[in-house]
């Protein structure tokens, strides 16, 4: 073993004998290069004579110290393990570099002999070609981008320090000191939105059925200058910081970043064809940047506004109600209602939030760079970016927070809580309830609904979040119930399968396959739930809904379906019967019976007998059974209207799948006579799944009608499906029948 000895350390450290001295340097340099650059030991990152192996500085390595320290010294890099890495890198170019062969020529040289450190600094950096022309200059970039000009930088801190003005500055070097932190702009004005045809097959294909698309930002949009400047923010060259990009193409712009993902709507280019939003996309890479530089940051006015709310001492109050909410707590009327108005009255005394999103420095340069984005070099230099902002500067909030920044997206509607509470309102998403699922998804489907559901393929949630967390995650009864189900309908369909396939089932889910046998014990069950399962234990989502006309069987309601016979008026067949009254009865109830009867019930009906013919039942004794019961007054009751559904014997069966979907055609028949929704006592009608007393059900035909309970409720996004509205995230109950429709993270 060769001892190296390191300056700084007592002990001197043992490698194997046949170790390169380069590997050992690297390793020193791996181990030591924190406390050496936060500047709290002295220890050198190089073997030196005492090692095994005597170690001589090569003049690159020489040479990109000196920089490091140069630029640390004079001031023109503040934070030393930056400027180490700066000195690093200039040291590589100039190894090949034909100027930086004398390592800055005379310039360097002659400040190094007079210990001239910003002259060493800036003669390196002329040496090596990153001090002449300034590069063409808006995303706003600082000194961790690659395409940095640091030989303007340095002249701009130089200037500075003699007493020009920022103007003249910008003028002159392209680099502006914004409260400490150093930028320059990087042209937007190249940057293109890719059409869809130059996307990847799998986000044209998502695109093409009007679903979200999601890869990396260069995938949507075309920006050269962005790409050389930071690794992994149009690519994903940088693991640690790549930058993914989800594109919505049914959302009308607006977008958002947080995560190191950016969510964008589209728009229509020249051409007519949706792309990526380009604009939005520009203002949310903003964002990034200024989370990879360390910038002011942006924020949301959701954000602004629980700031203002903890200063004004809400917080207890919002946790209480939200564990309310959330059925952590019980529930209570009267505290509910009192710690409502005491919310009310503080948000009604609290600064308009969407005010102060608009003056946070993050966000105000962000739209800075929506409103340069197709501006000149010439353009850009003339007016510098704070001549620009759509905010006086001194009312501009800094604030280096990080977090979620959402941008155009709230299309400047208020974003407080009682202003989004009167939106929807007046929208009519009026009732509060819980959506339990194991999947990452974000828009309701109506393609994959799971038709043997309580009530056919509709979209389900309860009014208990316990009940979602508890009946319809990963463990609920709900899902390992339809997984039971589903592995006896695989196990009927791999009798069918030859021994090829059923070899290729068993090779996909690691399964030892035995030829002498139908198919291995575990292979349906494993099958199964790759199908049904999603990628979490359980989420617990919170929705507001429109119900509209409501199909109300609760405990205590009872919705009644009409069902009215035109009776002719006996006193019009007096003439005809001669005046005998008796006669003129029965000419009138004769004549009843060539009137067609009219009411919901009469379209339900008919709902059924044409379902009959689509899937192959006989209706016959169904309808008999509600006309009976009908006829003998003027409607049905939605209670009894339920039970003949259930109890008569009919069969109805999907052609393709051979399920039995008895009621999914009665939940079409529903849909069809009217309704819009179904509302059911969840805990009387599934005594077996330990539900709390006052469980309800609520059954969601149109998706349209369902949204987020923290979404803006754009008064434009009416009709539209989504839970945010426009297709932007939404949600189905895997626990009570469907499936989603999932995109990836």
């Amino acid at each position: 073993m060769q001892p190296a000895r390191v300056l700084g350390v007592a002990n001197p450290m043992q490698f194997p004998d046949d170790m390169d001295i380069e590997d050992i340097k690297a390793f020193l340099q791996r181990k030591f290069a924190n406390l050496a650059a936060s500047g709290e030991s002295n220890v050198n990152l190089d073997p030196r004579q005492a090692t095994a192996q005597a170690y001589s500085p090569t003049m690159q390595e020489k040479f990109s110290q000196g920089i490091g320290s140069a630029l640390t010294s004079t001031g023109l890099v503040d934070d030393n393990y930056q400027a180490q890495n700066i000195g690093k890198n200039i040291g590589n170019i100039a190894a090949f570099s034909p100027a930086g062969a004398a390592f800055g020529g005379d310039e360097f040289g002659t400040a190094a002999a007079k210990n001239d450190k910003l002259g060493m600094a800036l003669g390196a950096l002329e040496g090596v070609g990153i001090g002449g022309d300034i590069a063409k200059l808006a995303i706003f970039g600082g000194i961790m981008a690659k395409s940095a000009d640091l030989g303007a930088l340095a002249k701009a801190k130089k200037l500075e320090t003699g007493g020009a003005n920022r103007d003249e500055i910008w003028k002159e070097t392209g680099w502006a000191n914004d409260k400490g932190d150093w930028k320059f702009e990087i042209d937007d004005s190249e940057s293109i939105a890719k059409p869809p045809s130059d996307w990847g097959w799998a986000s044209q294909v998502d695109s093409e059925a009007g679903s979200s698309v999601t890869g990396n930002v260069g995938e949507f949009i075309g920006h050269n200058n962005l790409e050389g400047a930071y690794d992994g923010v149009m690519d994903f060259g940088d693991a640690d910081q790549r930058l993914m990009m989800r594109v919505r193409p049914s959302i009308d712009g607006g977008g958002s970043f947080g995560d190191g993902s950016i969510d964008v709507g589209s728009a229509l280019n020249n051409g007519g064809i949706k792309t990526a939003d380009k604009s939005t996309a520009l203002h949310e890479l903003q964002h990034a940047i200024q989370q990879r530089e360390g910038f002011a940051s942006g924020g949301s006015p959701s954000n602004e506004l629980a700031l203002a709310m903890q200063k004004a001492g809400a917080d207890e109050i919002r946790d209480t109600m939200n564990k309310m909410d959330l059925g952590e707590l019980p529930y209570d009327y009267d505290i509910y209602s009192k710690l409502m108005r005491e919310k009310t009255r503080i948000l009604t005394e609290t600064p308009d939030p969407s005010a102060a999103y608009q003056r946070l420095a993050g966000e105000a340069e962000a739209r800075n760079v929506e409103k340069r984005m197709d501006w000149t070099p010439e353009q850009r230099r003339a007016t510098p970016p704070w001549a620009s902002l759509d905010v006086p500067e001194d009312e501009l909030i800094y604030r280096k927070s990080g977090g979620i920044n959402q941008s155009s997206v709230l299309g400047g509607l208020p974003m407080d809580s009682t202003s989004r509470t009167n939106r929807s309102l007046e929208q009519e998403y009026i009732d509060d309830a819980f959506h339990g699922t194991t999947h990452d998804f974000d828009e309701f489907v109506g393609d994959t609904l799971n038709k043997g559901g309580h009530f056919g393929g509709g979209h389900y949630f309860t009014s208990n979040a316990s009940d979602a967390g508890d009946n319809y995650t990963a463990s609920g009864p709900d899902l390992t119930n339809r997984i039971e189900q589903e592995k006896g309908r695989i196990e009927q369909e791999l009798d069918d399968y030859d021994i090829d396939d059923i070899e290729e089932l068993a090779d996909k889910y690691g399964l030892a396959f035995d030829p002498d046998e139908a198919y291995p014990e575990e292979l349906p069950d494993l099958m199964a739930s790759a199908k049904l399962k999603g990628d979490n234990e359980g989420n617990i989502l919170p929705v507001k809904l429109k119900t509209g006309n409501v199909f109300d069987i609760r405990q205590g309601k009872n919705t009644k379906l009409d069902y009215e016979m035109d009776v002719p008026d006996w006193e019009d067949y007096l003439d005809e019967a001669d005046g005998d009254e008796d006669v003129a009865r029965e000419l009138a109830d004769e004549a009843s019976y060539d009137n067609e009867p009219t009411g919901q019930l009469v379209d339900f009906m008919e709902s059924i007998r044409n379902q009959a013919d689509e899937y192959g039942f006989d209706a016959d004794e169904l309808i008999s059974e509600i006309q009976q019961e009908a006829l003998g007054g003027d409607g049905l009751d939605g209670s009894r209207l339920d039970k003949i559904m259930r109890q008569t014997e009919w069969y109805a069966e999907d052609m393709e799948t051979g399920e039995l979907i008895n009621t999914e055609v009665y939940r079409q028949a529903l849909e069809d006579s009217g309704f819009d929704s179904i509302k059911h006592s969840a805990n009387y009608d599934f005594p077996n799944m330990d539900m709390e007393d006052g469980t309800e059900h609520t059954i969601i035909f149109n998706p349209a009608n369902i949204r987020s309970k923290f979404a803006k409720f754009d008064p434009k996004n009416a009709g539209k499906a989504g839970l945010l509205g426009a297709g932007a995230g939404a949600a189905v109950l895997t626990g009570t029948g469907e499936d989603d429709k999932r995109k990836p993270d």
